[in-house]
């Protein structure tokens, strides 16, 4: 059984949501075009959100085809992951342990062992195959044109002695069975062996770009204006005005004691996968996302039902080349998180809570604008 794939499905709607749910936010706000500093705030949300919806990266520009126009933006990653599933610990996952979770832990005896461990220097055994971590290194990129038309192209390059379940497997997958690169242009999806022998070409529907394309290079535009920037009042009357024309949209807007701001909006049972969803509870379901003071980077995304959450991502930013996109915000490069860190609550087919924590550190984490 290959307990990757089984993860990648489980989890696949997660990122999905959390795209749309940022995207909805940028539609909100963009909505009430109130003032230069919102825009710079939108700016900031596309060039990270839809970054990190990409996942992709290399380092060689094709050449394009005259239908696809000019070469307009390239999205670069390179990044280092583990994935791993484990059992409730009440000294690491409390913020995620509730009432009800316990009454669900109880009806198994090795998730109860687990969840009142002290420390997790106890905890040396492992109940399940899925509950070996998953290392993963990708390169990927994406090539957006003027015409829309977007490009893809993302390789696993994972050294096959990383992971344990390869090792000492009796019957490791071999090259001419795994997938290890897959290419998406010109309505077609083709997956590539170990070997690099084309196994698969099918055919998918083109999301046109050129809307994105157009709103991106709106608001880089105005970031950069000089008069514009020079118009922009306070963070803090922005803020207020802010508030004011979000609550019609149901977008509720905290200020933290620290100066950071949170989001938070309701959201759609249906955008979350059924996997991490407390069946039993009819509380909605809701985002938070937290920003810096300066609103030009996620500091943390979270989802939650009622009171129970059910999914956290942490970003953690440095200040290297590699991370940041080549056009500016305030005249500082825009910045991208060097790691993610995400925890989500994960229910497994007999119904017992666990985590699904995941590390991604990104060596390379930038968009570069061609216009």
């Amino acid at each position: 059984m290959n307990t990757s794939i089984i993860k990648s499905k489980c989890f696949y709607n997660i990122n999905l949501m959390e795209i749309r749910i940022k995207e909805h936010l940028l539609k909100t706000i963009i909505s009430n075009k109130i003032s230069e500093k919102t825009a710079i705030l939108t700016f900031a949300f596309l060039a990270l959100f839809f970054l990190n919806s990409c996942n992709k990266d290399t380092t060689e520009i094709s050449n394009s085809k005259v239908e696809k126009g000019e070469l307009a933006v390239e999205i670069f990653t390179h990044s280092q992951c583990v994935d791993k599933i484990e059992l409730l610990n009440e000294t690491k996952h409390l913020d995620f342990i509730s009432p009800e979770i316990i009454l669900m832990v109880q009806s198994n005896k090795q998730a109860m062992m687990r969840i009142s461990k002290s420390s997790t220097n106890e905890i040396d055994t492992l109940f399940s195959l899925e509950e070996i971590p998953i290392y993963k290194e990708k390169v990927s990129t994406t090539r957006i044109y003027s015409s829309g038309t977007m490009e893809s192209e993302s390789e696993d390059i994972t050294p096959d002695n990383m992971n344990p379940i390869n090792t000492f497997t009796a019957n490791p997958l071999p090259a001419e069975a795994t997938i290890r690169k897959t290419v998406q242009e010109d309505g077609l999806i083709k997956s590539y062996n170990g070997e690099g022998k084309l196994i698969q070409s099918v055919p998918y529907e083109e999301q046109n770009m050129k809307s994105f394309l157009d709103t991106l290079k709106y608001y880089v535009a105005i970031t950069e204006d000089s008069i514009a920037l020079q118009q922009v009042k306070s963070s803090q009357s922005q803020l207020r005005k802010i508030k004011q024309q979000s609550i019609s949209n149901g977008l509720k807007i905290i200020e933290l004691s620290n100066g950071n701001i949170v989001l938070e909006q309701l959201i759609e049972s249906g955008s979350i996968s059924n996997s991490i969803k407390i069946k039993s509870s009819q509380s909605p379901l809701r985002s938070r996302t937290e920003l810096n003071a300066e609103m030009n980077k996620t500091i943390k995304f979270e989802i939650l039902q009622g009171d129970q959450l059910l999914l956290r991502r942490s970003y953690f930013y440095s200040n290297k080349d590699a991370l940041k996109n080549s056009k500016y915000t305030l005249n500082i490069p825009k910045e991208n998180p060097e790691l993610i860190k995400s925890e989500a609550l994960f229910f497994n087919n007999k119904n017992i809570p666990m985590i699904k924590s995941t590390q991604e550190y990104y060596l390379r984490n930038q968009m570069v604008f061609h216009f």
